[in-house]
């Protein structure tokens, strides 16, 4: 029974990407690239160079999807909340507050492991290697910062971060 989930579950997400893929070229082809060389043909934006006008469809195109997607997802997620029925009853929204009730997944998900310690130490010694790497970077920051200061006698100058990049070893 698990199995026949799990390939449902791929082919429906196979079947997603391709709607998705299609959608992209589709609507890119048919509406956004007609709307960008539309609103690009003004007569201000005549003086732009073929380069220049083919950056700016592109980066339209680019941006007018993403507002689609974004859009679309928010407007999908906001009729699968509205079937909820605390969605449009604000009295509804602590109720029982705080001995809600806990999905099964959440609490296979919260338990501790016995190889929880293990990941906690090593997740611990990752940060503190971290730190210790930024605190180098951070000291000779400083060093070549005294350093240029004291050869300009004093005199700022420009700011050592900046620029060209510092490594270690540099």
């Amino acid at each position: 029974m698990m199995a026949v989930r799990s390939a449902e579950a791929v082919s429906v997400a196979l079947l997603f990407a391709l709607a998705f893929f299609c959608a992209r070229f589709l609507l890119d082809r048919l509406v956004y690239k007609p709307l960008a060389v539309y609103l690009f043909n003004v007569k201000p934006s005549m003086m732009m160079n073929d380069e220049a006008r083919q950056a700016k469809i592109v980066k339209f195109s680019e941006s007018i999807w993403k507002l689609t997607y974004y859009a679309s997802v928010q407007a999908w997620v906001l009729m699968i909340i509205k079937q909820e029925p605390w969605s449009l009853d604000t009295m509804q929204y602590f109720d029982g507050w705080p001995n809600q009730p806990i999905a099964f997944h959440s609490i296979t998900f919260l338990r501790r492991h016995s190889e929880f310690p293990t990941t906690l130490y090593y997740m611990f010694n990752t940060m503190l290697l971290t730190l210790l790497v930024f605190h180098m970077y951070w000291g000779k920051l400083i060093c070549m910062m005294i350093m240029r200061q004291l050869n300009n006698k004093g005199q700022v100058t420009d700011d050592v971060r900046s620029g060209k990049r510092i490594f270690l070893w540099c």
